[in-house]
């Protein structure tokens, strides 16, 4: 966690649901938007698009990318790891 950008408990959010959607993955988040769309959950249609345009715009920081290569990095290491032992 890169600490110097969090200044505020609503840049701790930000990075936490940044995570969050790292860890569950973009598509899978949207996948759930799509879900609230079908239910009809808000009551304004453009909700549903700003907060596509949210996900995407948290998925494209830097700090989340490299955040993101790293969990992918430790993934593969693990994989592999896991294929040696078996």
């Amino acid at each position: 966690m890169n600490t110097k950008d969090i200044n505020t408990p609503d840049d701790f959010i930000k990075y936490c649901a940044s995570q969050y959607i790292i860890n569950q993955g973009p598509e899978s988040i949207k996948a759930l938007t799509k879900q609230l769309k079908q239910a009809k959950a808000f009551k304004n249609k453009e909700s549903y698009s700003r907060l596509n345009r949210t996900i995407s715009k948290i998925t494209s920081i830097k700090s989340v990318q490299d955040d993101c290569h790293l969990i992918d990095e430790i993934s593969k290491k693990l994989k592999s790891k896991a294929l040696i032992y078996r």
